[in-house]
């Protein structure tokens, strides 16, 4: 068999019927996507309902477009140009658990109608990239063996990067199950010439840009979040903190990161020790309010307390009388050491009766909504 020379002007295409029709695709009222000849009447549709917001025009004013998608990238095409350096499109899913989200066609020939889609809205984007701008078209699995090979064919060998994109955070493990779970999302990042593009080294992030809080155990990370499907056996009852806190005088030892404004935990590892003195303020599902006088002695030597135990989390606590802090005093902390405590109300309408479906009345007591 004889060696074969591929030309750098040579591609690989995705053929379809009328894939080379010029042709106008739209979505019906429906949601249903269909397509239509371009006429002359189509090509010269108007540059109605393009807006600017706001209504003034700065230099970072955004432009709003209602109506059909491919028209308003026509319409873009035309009074804007190629001024755009970062698109990104979110491709119609053709599979999904949820049926009604997924691609849906006017024709019989659905896989045909959204080829014919996704061409016309990549061709119509090809055309609004600056020199040095990139498309992401974002997919599914199904979905990315055909927008990758429309997009060799329209961007020819201008591809700088496959991005997957995490979506789940286990992996499912449901009987009758014959292939792997579907995790990862993928987003195929094109340039419309490569040659332009600045280098693409990540920066350093603005100091405290990751962890805008000051959280003392660095910035947030998406962990395992759980299963998503339920069983009985593995469901419990978990209750929302009853009560908001926060501190009206004084402040916190050094180090002791804040009172936490949902649960009235505080926590961190003091650094400098002394006594300090605050007062605290709780709030209850009215409004109403009361307050109390503490100090935290921090020593500069010793263990610390171990933290207590959180009765409302699995419990229901039922309140009685007017609310109030029922917490007298908050245990020692010793300097460098991890310190953890939780401040405690009792009374008035604490937010957890919110999971019984009552609302308070005019006088405050708690009744079933008519």
């Amino acid at each position: 068999m004889d060696d074969v020379t591929i030309s750098s002007t040579d591609r690989v295409e995705l053929n379809w019927p009328g894939k080379h029709e010029k042709v106008r695709v739209f979505q019906t009222d429906e949601g249903l996507w269909d397509k239509e000849p371009v006429s002359h009447k189509a090509s010269l549709r108007g540059l109605e309902k393009l807006k600017f917001f706001p209504g003034s025009i700065p230099a970072e004013a955004s432009i709003l477009l209602s109506g059909q998608r491919h028209d308003a990238l026509s319409s873009l095409t035309r009074s804007l140009g190629p001024v755009f350096r970062f698109i990104y499109m979110d491709l119609p899913r053709l599979n999904v658990d949820d049926v009604a989200t997924a691609f849906q066609s006017a024709s019989s020939l659905r896989l045909t109608t959204w080829l014919n889609v996704v061409r016309n809205f990549l061709v119509e984007v090809r055309e609004l990239l600056s020199r040095d701008g990139v498309v992401a078209v974002h997919c599914g699995e199904d979905e990315s063996q055909y927008a990758r090979i429309i997009l060799d064919e329209l961007f020819r060998d201008k591809r700088v990067a496959t991005i997957m994109w995490q979506k789940a955070y286990s992996a499912q493990n449901m009987p009758g199950m014959k292939s792997f779970t579907d995790t990862h999302d993928l987003i195929y990042v094109y340039a419309r010439d490569r040659d332009a593009l600045p280098a693409v080294g990540l920066r350093r992030p603005p100091k405290g840009y990751a962890n805008a809080d000051h959280d003392p155990r660095g910035a947030w990370k998406a962990e395992h979040k759980g299963a998503k499907t339920r069983r009985e056996n593995s469901d419990f009852d978990t209750f929302q903190p009853p009560y908001r806190w926060k501190i009206v005088k004084g402040e916190l030892p050094a180090g002791l990161w804040r009172l936490s404004p949902y649960t009235g935990v505080i926590w961190g590892v003091p650094t400098v020790a002394g006594t300090f003195k605050f007062t605290a303020e709780v709030t209850d599902m009215l409004g109403k309010s009361s307050t109390k006088d503490f100090s935290i002695t921090v020593k500069s030597a010793g263990e610390p307390s171990p933290p207590g135990d959180i009765p409302w989390i699995f419990e229901e606590v039922s309140p009685k009388g007017k609310l109030r802090i029922i917490t007298d005093k908050l245990p020692d902390a010793v300097a460098d050491k991890t310190y953890s405590t939780i401040i405690f109300a009792d009374g008035g309408i604490p937010l957890k009766v919110q999971k019984l479906g009552l609302v308070p009345d005019d006088t405050g007591i708690l009744r079933k909504p008519r």
